[in-house]
C-alpha cells in the first residue's frame, strides 16, 4: 500500500482523492473558486495561487479566534 497523499493545507489531515490534486475536496473546491476570481489580477503559476489561497486561508482563520 502507498503513501497516503494529504491535502496541502496547513492544519488539515484529510486525503486527496486524485494524487494530482493539491487540496483535499474541500479544500479544492475553494481553491478552485479562488483561482477564478484571482486569475484576472494574479499573473503566475498554479503555485503562486496556491500560496495565496493558503495565506489567505489562515489570515481568515486567525480573524475567527
Amino acid at each position: 500500500m502507498g503513501k497516503l497523499k494529504m491535502c496541502k493545507m496547513p492544519g488539515c489531515e484529510k486525503e486527496r482523492y486524485e494524487p494530482k490534486m493539491l487540496f483535499c475536496g474541500e479544500h479544492e473546491r475553494k481553491f478552485k473558486q479562488f483561482v477564478s476570481k484571482s486569475s484576472k489580477s494574479i499573473l503566475g503559476g498554479v503555485a503562486t495561487l496556491a500560496l495565496a489561497f493558503i495565506a489567505k486561508v489562515m489570515a481568515d482563520n486567525k480573524g475567527k479566534k
